[in-house]
């Protein structure tokens, strides 16, 4: 990586440049910071989601990370893409920011023969977003939601979550009901009203 980093940020720079002048509305200022890696190979072992299994230097995959504004707000601005958790991937996000997918993609060819390598995950590089204003709503609403769970009655926290649910506030989800990844301003002011009753 630290060999096909360098010409691909370079390109990157110049991709950055034509969209700036195709795009003069938005904000391509910044620059394209270097790559790191995430994810286990980095840390030695998985997330939370993964129970912090420890890396498997027998099967394991690759993805990088990068700090560059004017890619974050390519994708956010001009492709209208959502981060999650504070995080675009270049290629699971669809960005078509074709130099940074063509490094990826040369990248995980080159890396396929390495022993442990797991070939059939693509790598790709997460781009470092900040979260949207809707998503901020969201999880200070989370937050408060949470708070109130460990201190009402169960039957009055029960009453809140219809409440929000017949508001059209909460998504079902595999893990039961949740708020909304993104509230509007009027779905906060809604969310507030509720909330009120019971914090």
């Amino acid at each position: 990586l630290s060999r096909l980093w360098p010409p691909a940020r370079n390109q990157i720079v110049t991709w950055v440049a034509a969209q700036r002048a195709a795009h003069p509305d938005v904000d391509f200022s910044g620059p394209i910071g270097e790559i790191d890696y995430v994810g286990s190979l980095a840390t030695g072992y998985k997330g939370v989601p993964k129970q912090f299994v420890r890396f498997n230097p027998r099967s394991f995959d690759v993805d990088a990370n990068v700090v560059a504004p004017p890619l974050e707000r390519y994708a956010v601005d001009v492709k209208h893409i959502t981060p999650k958790h504070n995080r675009i991937f270049a290629i699971g996000h669809g960005t078509d920011i074709t130099p940074l997918i063509t490094f990826c993609h040369e990248a995980h060819r080159e890396m396929t023969p390495i022993p442990g390598y797991d070939a059939s995950e693509q790598f790709d590089v997460v781009i470092a977003a900040s979260a949207t204003p809707g998503q901020d709503r969201t999880n200070t609403g989370i937050t408060r939601v949470y708070r109130l769970r460990g201190t009402l009655e169960p039957e009055r926290y029960t009453a809140m979550v219809n409440e929000l649910r017949g508001a059209g506030l909460l998504v079902d989800e595999d893990a039961g009901w949740r708020l909304k990844p993104e509230l509007s301003e009027q779905e906060m002011n809604t969310f507030n009203q509720i909330l009120a009753r019971y914090e």
